[in-house]
């Protein structure tokens, strides 16, 4: 059965991991976008992270 999961998971992408990728590009913006001084583009990063880490944890949630 393990052998099967990880082929699947070859295969299938598993949306946690994409949406932690996604979260982790967004911080890396919003630090260039906060040095640079462009606090209106950084709120808006800011706020789209925070939305996908609240799907993150409705996602975790129903995986439990």
């Amino acid at each position: 059965m393990k052998m099967f999961n990880f082929i699947i998971s070859l295969f299938v992408p598993d949306p946690r991991v994409k949406l932690e990728r996604k979260i982790s590009k967004l911080y890396e913006k919003s630090v260039y976008l906060q040095r640079n001084g462009d606090l209106r583009s950084y709120g808006k990063a800011m706020l789209q992270i925070e939305q996908l880490e609240q799907e993150l944890s409705k996602l975790i949630e129903t995986e439990q």
